[in-house]
């Protein structure tokens, strides 16, 4: 090869790669989970919920919105984005939504300064959090609730499968609903074992 042709080759090698790059390129748009859930009455104050720990797996933990394009296959859509990360959105939809279910006072952040108090505690482990290979939003998380003490009052798991309108844009809110699911059943384990205020 001469070395006319050489350089012509490492610069198709280097202009190529860049090119394809910016054939990609396009704005990116951004995503936060959404509290749907009705305001509760007014109520006195009673006891602390805590969302101690919420864990996501890694692969969940992208800035991008995930599709699960097969059982071991996963995309990240390019330019649809989580506004935050998951791990720290979802906690705080959680509590909102908890909030505005029990009229409990709600904390969200797992670090902060302890209520004098006794808390109970949401421990949350998510499974899925994407969109299924069937264009559903797909929700699946083990939980426990425990009480003041550092027992486990009440365990479960909850799975939702949700429909996505408007594409890969729609999934946060389909994923919102799942949230709310979610919420619901805690709502409902800890007005079951919770003392009243």
């Amino acid at each position: 090869m001469t070395p006319s042709c050489l350089r012509a080759a490492v610069a198709g090698a280097v202009l190529l790669p860049m090119l394809a790059g910016c054939a990609r390129s396009g704005p990116a748009r951004y995503y936060t989970l959404t509290p749907l859930a009705s305001p509760a009455p007014a109520a006195s104050p009673g006891p602390v919920l805590r969302i101690r720990r919420v864990s996501v797996p890694v692969h969940l933990r992208q800035a991008a919105l995930v599709v699960r394009e097969s059982p071991t296959r996963l995309r990240y859509a390019e330019f649809d984005l989580w506004a935050q990360p998951v791990e720290d959105g979802l906690p705080e939809v959680l509590a909102d939504n908890l909030a505005r279910l029990t009229g409990a006072q709600v904390v969200a952040d797992p670090l902060s300064r302890p209520s004098p108090t006794p808390a109970w505690e949401v421990h949350v482990g998510v499974r899925s959090f994407e969109m299924a290979a069937d264009g559903t939003a797909h929700f699946a998380a083990a939980w426990e609730l425990r009480a003041p003490g550092g027992g486990v009052a009440a365990s479960g798991t909850s799975e939702a499968r949700e429909p996505v309108q408007d594409g890969i844009g729609g999934l946060p809110q389909a994923l919102s609903r799942a949230v709310l699911r979610l919420s619901e059943e805690l709502a409902a384990a800890w007005a079951a074992a919770a003392p009243a205020p």
